[in-house]
């Protein structure tokens, strides 16, 4: 059994909130990642800070080691960080239930929940198929290899009242190429690289653009962002010889140009973006 490997997820599970609700957002979601996929694995991993849980979750911590195994060191999955356990499902569902749980209030569980709890990982037959990884903001993985009635249904159906939370696929929602920059969309970022270099993209939140304008005869989408709050790293790599942020981008083939529509549609339904979005004939000139 190897280490998890995030390139292997098909699905992963997004907070777009900016606000300070966040974090029990990515609690919440989390919590809906791991219960629904127990029901579809045969093994639960957890890896906690001993010293955090046991400040925190005095109960948690003794009941870490006395209902579920120790994992060695040649047989884990989760990394070096942390003490790594392990249990079968369903024996291991009632801690788990425990663990993930809110009663004691989500303000006193936010701390313990974010930095002492390393990472939850359900398998199924040595494979795994959820992974969340707390201290991260996006790590919140699904591996969905089943048939028709998928793992991935079943989260939509208990995120659904979810404020500014989605599932997507997974590495992105849709990349295409422009004239001077190749463009790739997640669900809360938007990364820019330009044609004539191999770097990585540079990434620029969504919640930063305030309007998207599209073109469909002349195949353009036209980015309006909110400039005060583009960061100087930015806005020095991707300045053009006006000092202005590229806004105006030609997508070659109708296809990809229904894609991005669609793709920004969704993302604005579904993660609550403030941006508007103008489809004409004809695009404005400025």
């Amino acid at each position: 059994m190897t280490v998890i490997d995030p390139d292997d997820a098909t699905h992963r599970l997004f907070v777009c909130s900016p606000n300070e609700e966040a974090n029990r957002q990515r609690i919440r979601a989390e919590n809906c990642l791991v219960r629904t996929s127990s029901h579809f694995g045969d093994e639960v991993r957890v890896s906690v800070w001993t010293e955090e849980i046991q400040s925190s979750k005095p109960s948690i911590a003794d009941r870490l080691d006395s209902e579920f195994t120790h994992v060695r060191e040649s047989d884990r999955i989760l990394g070096q960080d942390g003490v790594e356990y392990r249990a079968a499902l369903p024996d291991g569902e009632p801690l788990i239930s425990d663990l993930l749980s809110l009663d004691n209030g989500e303000d006193s569980c936010l701390a313990w929940r974010l930095y002492g709890v390393r990472h939850i990982a359900v398998l199924n037959k040595g494979e795994w198929i959820c992974h969340v990884f707390p201290e991260s903001s996006f790590e919140r993985d699904l591996r969905d290899n089943t048939d028709a009635s998928s793992i991935v249904y079943q989260v939509e159906e208990c995120i659904q009242d979810l404020d500014g939370v989605g599932i997507f696929p997974v590495p992105y929602i849709t990349h295409w190429k422009g004239e001077q920059y190749r463009y790739v969309l997640k669900p809360t970022r938007l990364g820019i690289t330009p044609i004539k270099e191999d770097d990585s993209p540079t990434w620029i939140d969504l919640n930063r653009l305030s309007e998207i304008h599209i073109n469909e005869q002349n195949h353009t989408i036209r980015f309006t962002w909110q400039s005060q709050n583009l960061s100087s790293a930015i806005l020095s790599k991707l300045v053009d010889r006006n000092n202005e942020l590229p806004t105006t981008v030609n997508v070659e083939e109708t296809t990809d140009l229904d894609l991005v529509r669609n793709s920004l549609s969704e993302l604005k339904a579904t993660c609550g973006y403030e941006y508007k979005i103008r489809i004409d004939t004809v695009c404005d000139e400025q």
